[in-house]
């Protein structure tokens, strides 16, 4: 060490000079690194200079400070650590020291909105009234406390600050800020002051561009966002994608923050294109997304021009959300998709059991735009979803009971789990229908309920069916059919009626199908089921018939059936039976064999042109039981006909009573008919005219042969 003795200055006044080279020092049993130093003093100003110093070895010095001094407490709480580096601190007179100095891997615990470093590198000059620092970072994580989610990974960091003190208060500021990480590079400036009376007050401006939008939850400040539920709702939603230039403006008191009596401005807009974002976990994300989003004091807006979802395609999703505790981000978004397509989606919502459900047993399919909106909590409690989906030249189709619907418009509602559809209309079996149906949940699952209704044209019914019987009918109905679809965890079952007018109805059907114009009668259908079985009852106005259809088969077949023609009521199918009951003034057997055989004869014609036919072939009555005044068969007329007729266990018996003939009658399986009369006495015009014809004929003699069919 080299002290320079007392020299004279001017005006008589004296100064003096110190210079030390390698020193080393000791506190609290602790040797410091050598350094240098160099100091100098004169009456007017002074001036020292230091090679390096540890700034964890100057800590202790603070105890020298008072108990309340502010410094001191935020020197304890900061514990600084690093080197700084070329110190020279100099004064003129009454004049505020100034200082110069290079700080090296500087490090520091985190503190209010500062963030603790470990690697900072500066060079800092100014006075204790103001100053400069350059400050770069490389490579170093920032744990941030509370602020942010996760430490901040910087890559890069470089900014230029200043700061001033005076009795107003102090303020930091800088017009060069630059930060890169993995994810973002940021550049911007700031003002924050702390005004001594006042608040604190931040100005600030800055762009950042992303290249995975979906780490920019690690980036999001906890408190800046209207707390921690909504920070967290959006570290969640935002799954993907890459911003350019988003943009950040923050001017006013951060007390007040988030300045919802527009007390300040908080804006930070940002456009994500390649987006995905997920507004709810239990929704389908939306994709492919070019997305606005906007946050403006307590508010956050959205606004997308293109997003897609499960092959379904957005043209326009919108949405606002006040940033506050019970907030709710509420979306609009414009879809188009094949209806098909709609159906998935829903069925990957938890909507799955209402709409997803109604559309699958109403079943769309052919283009369809939609307009639905969300209700989503940042607490994570029920959302709720409501909208609307426009049907034009679209397709319906209902599996069970088999519809379909043809060149729909229309529209359909929901909200949650109710799903409407009022005035919609099509075509069925090429004519125009009137079509609705509504949905709803109910204790034991999801209801779906369906109405139909139109006027039917018989001829052009007869041709989309081709039906032996309606080539005999001809005019128009009007008629009206609801169908009710109950859906469960497991399994479905449904029920169909129908009324159809028969006032405008011609039928030349024989009895009990004839029917002249303007009778006023009715017909009536009543069903119900479920995948593998129905049963059906049609009601004419002197015929009724009920059947029970095993669905499984790939042609339906009838397990039980019975019909019933004339006046009585109906019985309780038996598994098996297919039971055939008359009680009637009159009835010709003759024309309805012949109509028999014109359906055989089509039902062949449909087998040789490879024409599959999923309607079930209609089997031999078991049980027939009859009670004609007046019948018409084999040419002949009976009169006062009784007749029974049974299938047993390898035979068919017959018991038949007549003015004609009385007797009963034996088949066998395979064996020629038994017959023991009573009595016979028949009429035969003709007769000798018509013996060569009919022993030309081949005679039906013995049960399961072919010519026996038509009994």
């Amino acid at each position: 060490m080299g002290l320079t003795p007392p020299v004279a200055l001017a005006e008589g006044k004296t100064g003096w000079r110190i210079d030390s080279d390698q020193m080393i020092l000791q506190t609290d049993k602790l040797l410091w690194p050598a350094f240098d130093i160099a100091a100098q003093w004169e009456p007017e100003r002074w001036q020292v200079a230091l090679s390096r110093l540890h700034l964890e070895h100057l800590l202790p010095f603070v105890s020298f400070l008072p108990e309340d001094n502010t410094a001191a407490e935020m020197l304890s709480t900061l514990q600084p650590s690093g080197q700084l580096q070329d110190i020279r601190v100099a004064a003129n007179g009454d004049q505020s020291p100034r200082f110069s100095a290079s700080l090296k891997e500087f490090g520091m615990k985190q503190w209010e909105l500062l963030p603790e470093v470990h690697k900072l590198n500066a060079r800092l000059s100014g006075s204790l009234d103001g100053g400069k620092a350059v400050l770069a970072i490389n490579d170093d994580v920032l744990p941030y406390g509370d602020v942010f989610q996760t430490p901040l990974n910087i890559t890069k960091g470089e900014v230029t600050a200043y700061w001033q003190i005076n009795d107003d208060g102090w303020r930091l500021w800088s017009d060069q800020l630059v930060v890169s990480t993995p994810h973002l590079t940021a550049d911007g400036q700031f003002r924050l002051d702390f005004p001594t009376k006042a608040p604190a007050w931040l100005s600030f401006y800055g762009e950042a561009s992303a290249n995975n939008v979906g780490e920019t939850w690690r980036y999001l400040p906890t408190l800046a966002l209207g707390g921690r539920e909504l920070t967290d709702y959006l570290s969640t939603a935002i799954r993907g994608g890459k911003a350019d230039h988003a943009q950040l403006l923050w001017y006013g008191e951060l007390a007040d923050f988030p300045y919802s009596k527009q007390e300040g401005v908080f804006q930070a807009s940002v456009s994500l294109y390649d987006g995905r974002f997920s507004f709810d976990t239990s929704w389908p994300e939306l994709t492919d997304l070019k997305l606005d989003l906007l946050f403006e004091n307590d508010f956050m807006y959205l606004d997308a021009s293109h997003a897609k979802t499960m092959g379904a395609t957005a043209s326009r999703v919108t949405g606002d959300a006040e940033l506050s505790e019970d907030g709710h981000l509420k979306l609009v978004l414009d879809i188009g998709a094949e209806g098909l397509q709609i159906r998935d989606y829903m069925l990957a919502t938890p909507l799955v059991d209402s709409v997803g459900a109604a559309l699958t047993t109403v079943q769309v399919s052919g283009p369809v735009t939609s307009r639905f909106k969300l209700d989503i909590p940042f607490d994570g409690s029920e959302v709720r979803a409501w909208g609307s989906a426009q049907l034009k030249d679209n397709q319906i189709v209902m599996d069970t009971p088999p519809v379909q619907l043809d060149q729909v418009s229309g529209s359909l509602s929901f909200d949650n789990d109710v799903i409407k559809a009022g005035d919609i209309q099509g075509m069925l079996l090429a004519q125009p229908v009137a079509f609705g149906f509504d949905g709803k949940s109910v204790e034991t699952g999801y209801q779906v309920g369906v109405k139909l209704g139109g006027r039917w044209d018989v001829a052009t019914l007869q041709q989309q069916v081709e039906d032996p019987l309606l080539a005999h009918v001809s005019g128009s109905s009007l008629w009206q059919s609801t169908i009710g679809v109950n859906l469960y965890d497991t399994g479905f079952d449904y029920n169909v009626d129908l009324l159809a007018d028969l006032a405008a109805i011609d039928s030349t059907l024989p009895y009990p199908l004839q029917l002249s114009l303007g009778t006023g009668q009715q017909a009536k259908l009543t069903a119900h089921g479920n995948a593998e079985v129905l049963t059906s009852i049609v009601t004419m106005p002197d015929a009724t018939y009920q059947a029970k259809i095993n669905l499984v088969p790939e042609r339906l077949k009838l397990e039980a059936s019975e019909l019933l023609i004339g006046r009585g009521k109906l019985r309780s199918l038996a598994q098996g039976s297919h039971s055939l009951r008359i009680s009637s003034d009159y009835l010709d057997a003759d024309r309805w064999i012949d109509l028999i055989g014109e359906i055989e004869t089509k039902t062949a014609q449909m087998a040789q042109a490879d024409q599959l036919t999923t309607m079930p072939e209609v089997p031999l009555p078991t049980r027939v039981n009859a009670r004609v005044k007046k019948l018409k068969m084999a040419t002949l007329n009976w009169n006062d006909v009784d007749l029974a007729v049974r299938r047993q266990p390898a035979q068919w018996h017959m018991i038949l009573g007549s003015r004609e003939m009385t007797g009963e009658a034996f088949w066998p399986d395979g064996a020629p008919l038994k017959v023991t009369l009573e009595k016979m006495h028949l009429n035969l015009p003709g007769a000798r005219k018509r013996r060569r014809s009919i022993a030309a004929q081949k005679v039906c003699t013995t049960a399961g042969d072919p010519a026996c069919n038509r009994f």
